[in-house]
This record gives C-alpha cells, sequence and structure tokens, in this order.
C-alpha cells in the first residue's frame, strides 16, 4: 500500500499546485457572493466540477431553479462522458469504479492517462484511486481555504472568478493564460 500512495502522490502533485490555488479563488468567490466556508466545503464534495462551481456561484446567488442548475451542469460537464467511455473497461475491474467515475475531473483525467500510457498492464491500477482522491482533497482544501481567507482579507476581489476562464485559457495555450492574467493584473491596478 505504502508503494500505491508514493506512487499516486507524486502523479498527483501537480494538481496539487493548480487545484490549491483555484480552489482558493472559487472559495473567495463563493464567500464574496455571500456564502461561508461551509458551502464550499459542501458544494466541493458533492458537486466537485471545477469550472462549473465557479458557474453555479451567481445561480446560486440569483437563486435559480434546481432545473436551470441541472440543466447548466449537464452542458457544462457532458465532456466527462468522454472521458469516461475511454476507462470504462479499467474502471470496471475496480472495486471503487463509481467514485472513479464520480471524481474524474479534467486534470484527473490526464494524470491517468499518463499513468495508463506509462503502464499498459496497469498495474499500478490500486494506485489510480487515490490520485483521484487526492485531487479531489486538493480542491476542497483549496476551497475551504479561499472562502475563510475570503471573510478575513481586506482585498477587492473583483476579477477573481476571471481564474476559471485562465484554468480553461491554461488547457489549450499558456501563453493566453499568461495574457488574460496580465490583463487582469493591468485592469486592477
Amino acid at each position: 500500500m505504502k508503494k500505491y500512495i508514493k506512487y499516486a502522490f507524486s502523479r498527483a502533485l501537480p494538481v496539487l499546485f493548480g487545484y490549491i490555488f483555484l480552489g482558493i479563488a472559487f472559495g473567495i468567490v463563493l464567500q464574496q457572493a455571500g456564502f461561508n466556508f461551509i458551502w464550499a466545503f459542501c458544494i466541493s464534495l458533492f458537486l466537485y466540477a471545477g469550472s462549473m462551481q465557479f458557474v453555479l456561484v451567481p445561480l446560486l446567488a440569483s437563486a435559480a431553479s434546481p432545473l436551470t442548475v441541472a440543466i447548466t451542469t449537464l452542458f457544462v460537464n457532458s465532456r466527462h462522458v468522454f472521458y469516461g467511455l475511454s476507462f470504462i473497461e479499467s474502471f470496471k475491474k475496480m472495486k471503487t469504479q463509481l467514485y472513479m467515475i464520480f471524481s474524474l475531473s479534467d486534470e484527473t483525467y490526464s494524470v491517468l492517462c499518463s499513468c495508463k500510457n506509462e503502464d499498459p498492464e496497469e498495474k499500478n491500477r490500486p494506485a489510480w484511486f487515490l490520485i483521484n482522491l487526492f485531487d479531489r482533497s486538493y480542491w476542497i482544501i483549496g476551497s475551504v481555504i479561499g472562502a475563510l481567507l475570503g471573510q478575513v482579507l481586506p482585498f477587492d476581489f473583483t476579477g477573481i472568478d476571471k481564474s476559471g476562464r485562465c484554468r480553461l485559457s491554461l488547457k489549450k495555450s499558456p501563453t493566453n493564460c499568461r495574457l488574460l492574467l496580465l490583463l487582469f493584473w493591468l485592469s486592477t491596478a
């Protein structure tokens, strides 16, 4: 088991740095909309949908109907269906297959693809559950920290919700993300 923990942590480490900071941004956005750290914890625990969580904040703040939230979530996260299909045979062999499907994020999918490519026989498959667990934990911890920081930091957080856009831009081009952050910085200076 120790071998799998070490393997999983080393593979999930890059996600840690992204999720902690994006989670903090989400928590701050949520807190600025009037929701406390308990909301950040619950949303991150039960929804765990990254970009959809950023979209959810104004929906919650405007008291959107559950149907609107459900349809929006379906459209924003429909890409996960395709991710899941590429791992369906591997997940079927796992006792934790439902958790694996639920917790498969964009970043975790990338890490698992890398693991699968370097280990075609999937000898490290037991570590995949831990990778998902670590990644999800990073997001939850970041969200709660952000909501708590949002209560005590005396800054104007206008525009921090753009970090979700940066996350999507980073996937396409790191340069676009840097430009977006530069424009954000210039607009708030």
